[in-house]
């Protein structure tokens, strides 16, 4: 198919009715469930000895925290339908419009103040939002009952006790409908409505909002039952009603449950009340306590269902704490360990690389045994390259970035990661035909593309495909507005995609926090996207993430450039999760890699001390400066080549030290070198370091050089040449 015929994703979602069908449609179902509470409100509020409370303005005030003030045209509807056509109001119309819209208006001024001023969280989450909303609900409601009783009044002849006594049934209605309702909305409903109205799956918790049934839940069902048979079924008690009593079960529900239980068990308290006045055809109308039962029921449910929760929550969050500080000291040993793995296998591979060297410097050219030393030499700095992929999770490498063809990293990092993917995995490599050079550091790309592919095989479950591209990018400002950590410029840019299941908008908001992981326990560190996202800053670049699954699921990404990649764009909806590595570009050339050649003999002079632990390496190391017509010294430790030093106080011209010493630390060996001879370069060389160690060695003069093991025979000869007739004590 011809990629030109694709219609643009971008124009068919700007083309979308989606969106305005949906709020259309909540408008719809908001009026019709108004509708129909305002009926049953209606019907309850004639029957003798009910103290109604008012449903629909509990919804109205949820819809109006979540959705703010573009609600409020609804809500006037809503109120106008109610006082017209289900209360009859005889008002005129130009009043009953004009009253609907100060109504609207209160309680839309309500929600504006706690969504903008007071930074209300609609989901509840803490006790101060809790408070906030029984407090507004508390005095809207008052407001709402005086203007409204007031306004009747004038136009009667009510006395003054019934006057009060209407605002009181009005002030109890609606305050009580709010703080039944709203609640209860805000945790159970609007969630999903707001992920609907969004264009988001809507998931159902529904297993995990039903408890289960044990015996605690059990207890509290059989509590409100005998509770309310006792307040309002029991014969022979007279006036001896203690309603207060109802209030037991819900404090139990708000310490058993925490705040979204008792949300659901107000609702069911305050139902059941006018359920079961209405179902023994009792006449409570005297009983005061009654009308206040309800609101001292919302407001007690609530505020210790919220101190529960909030309890609760920050114990949870304190293990969670401990339980990353845990996983952080066992990653750290696990780290140690690896770092020491690397550091012995660094120094058994700098023995096999010098000695296939010096077995190669002893063959002639055409010899058949140089091209099998040459394959041990490649499998060696194959393995050398495992080893540092060990020190770069324990953090003991040294990075060194260097300009690297893009493609060419990539193909040679993904022909590494062969043993860590399922043959079941496709591998598609997408790469623009000239992709510019970046610089990095190759250890770097491989933790980048091996915690990208890993968490794509998890995703897949081992099956699907894996897409790496490559494209030059010119990142422009309109880019750099919608993204905080992007900058104008040229990058390269790499994206991973993967064709799994996608993630939600909830984990898309933590990706790339350290510990936050979605696996199973004991499957999973929760560190592979925060190395990802370290180790692409530290390269200078950024990372971006979509899902067909969570945020960015009806959104194509937008390419920075004016050239569009219409196929990319398409698989990105189409796909499970893509992640978009910009990296800057580099103008600077690749090096090339080296290439074996025989050591050449006589090619320096001078006296070289060499100061290593490891037999294996101190041979080696001996050998290959001996053939280069250097003078070499040995030394096994600090100790022994501080004896050597003094026993050839102006005969040594370099040190080659290594880090890891018995005895003695490298700080105590450079310390006491120097007190002997002041000027003498030494060169440090070790399989196990740190960036931070040797920098600051280097920045105070201590040492002159290092290099790391295993080094580049070439690269050891021409250091310590450099090093040698440049550093003041060297041979001139």
């Amino acid at each position: 198919m011809n990629l030109l015929d694709i219609r643009d994703p971008a124009i068919l979602v700007r083309r979308n009715p989606r969106p305005l069908l949906r709020t259309a449609l909540i408008v719809v179902a908001y009026l019709c469930a108004f509708i129909i509470l305002d009926l049953i409100s209606r019907q309850f509020e004639e029957l003798r000895g009910i103290v109604a409370w008012y449903p629909p303005v509990g919804l109205t005030y949820a819809l109006l925290l979540v959705f703010g003030g573009r609600f409020i045209p609804a809500v006037t509807i809503a109120l106008l339908i109610s006082n017209v056509f289900i209360y009859h109001m005889p008002q005129p119309p130009y009043l009953l419009l004009l009253w609907t819209l100060i109504a609207s208006s209160i309680y839309g001024v309500a929600a504006a103040f706690l969504r903008h001023r007071i930074r209300f969280d609609w989901q509840l989450r803490k006790s101060r939002d809790v408070s906030w909303l029984v407090v507004t609900a508390v005095v809207v409601s008052a407001v709402l009952a005086v203007l409204t009783v007031s306004g009747s009044a004038l136009s009667s002849d009510m006395l003054r006790n019934e006057v009060l006594r209407a605002i009181f049934i009005w002030w109890i209605g609606e305050t009580v409908g709010v703080l039944t309702i709203t609640p209860f909305l805000l945790i159970h409903v609007m969630p999903r409505l707001k992920q609907f109205v969004e264009g988001q799956p809507v998931g159902s918790s529904a297993r995990r909002s039903c408890p289960r049934p044990t015996p605690s839940v059990i207890g509290q069902a059989f509590t409100i039952a005998f509770m309310f048979y006792w307040v309002f079924g029991a014969r022979g008690l007279d006036e001896f009603r203690p309603m207060y009593l109802i209030t037991l079960p819900l404090i139990w529900i708000a310490l058993d449950h925490g705040f979204k239980g008792v949300t659901t068990g107000i609702l069911v308290l305050n139902f059941g009340v006018m359920l079961a006045m209405w179902s023994f055809r009792l006449d409570l109308a005297h009983l005061g306590e009654l009308q206040l039962l309800m609101i001292v029921n919302c407001i007690v449910g609530l505020l210790v269902g919220a101190v529960v929760t909030e309890r609760k929550r920050a114990e949870a969050e304190k293990e969670a704490l401990q339980a990353q500080l845990l996983q952080s000291q066992k990653m750290d040993a696990i780290g140690q360990l690896a770092g020491g793995v690397a550091h012995d296998f660094n120094n058994l591979l700098t023995g096999i690389l010098g000695n296939t060297a010096i077995m190669r410097s002893d063959l002639p050219a055409s010899d058949p045994l140089v091209a099998n030393l040459n394959a041990v030499e490649t499998a060696a700095r194959q393995a050398a390259d495992l080893a540092k992929g060990l020190l770069t999770f324990s953090r003991k490498a040294m990075v060194t970035a260097v300009p690297l063809d893009m493609a060419e990293a990539v193909d040679t990092t993904l022909d590494m990661l062969k043993q860590s993917l399922p043959a079941t995995m496709e591998i598609v490599r997408d790469y623009e035909q000239t992709v510019w050079n970046v610089l990095l550091d190759q250890s770097q790309l491989t933790q980048i593309l091996l915690n990208l592919a890993v968490n794509a095989r998890d995703a897949m479950k081992g099956k699907g495909t894996l897409t790496i591209r490559a494209r030059n990018e010119v990142v422009e400002q309109e880019y750099v507005q919608d993204h905080l950590l992007a900058r104008a410029g040229e990058f390269v840019h790499l994206s991973v995609t993967d064709t799994g299941p996608g993630m939600s908008s909830e984990v898309m908001q933590h990706l790339f926090e350290p510990f936050y992981t979605t696996k199973p326990v004991g499957s999973g560190t929760g560190l592979g996207l925060s190395i990802v996202y370290g180790a692409v800053k530290q390269a200078g670049g950024w990372i971006t993430a979509v899902s067909t699954d969570g945020a960015g699921k009806n959104t194509p990404q937008k390419h920075p450039s004016d050239r569009k990649n219409i196929l990319g764009r398409i698989e990105q909806i189409c796909s499970g999760v893509t992640f978009d590595i910009y990296l800057p570009r580099c103008l600077e050339e690749p090096v090339q890699s080296v290439t074996p050649r025989s050591l050449s003999g006589n090619a320096g002079s001078g006296t070289v001390l060499v100061v290593e632990d490891e037999p294996v390496v101190r041979a080696v190391a001996q050998a290959l400066l001996s053939r280069s017509g250097y003078t070499v010294l040995a030394a096994a430790d600090g100790a022994s080549a501080l004896s050597v030093l003094r026993d050839h106080p102006a005969d040594i011209d370099l040190i080659l030290l290594d880090m890891t010493m018995p005895g003695m630390t490298s700080g105590e060996i450079v310390h006491a070198i120097r007190t002997l001879a002041l000027t003498v370069p030494i060169l440090l060389n070790s399989g196990y370091t740190s960036n931070v160690t040797v920098k600051q060695m280097l920045a105070e003069g201590s040492v002159q050089g290092f290099l790391g093991k295993p080094y580049e025979l070439q690269e050891l000869l021409r250091t310590v040449a450099r090093l040698m007739h440049t550093t003041e004590g060297g041979p001139q």
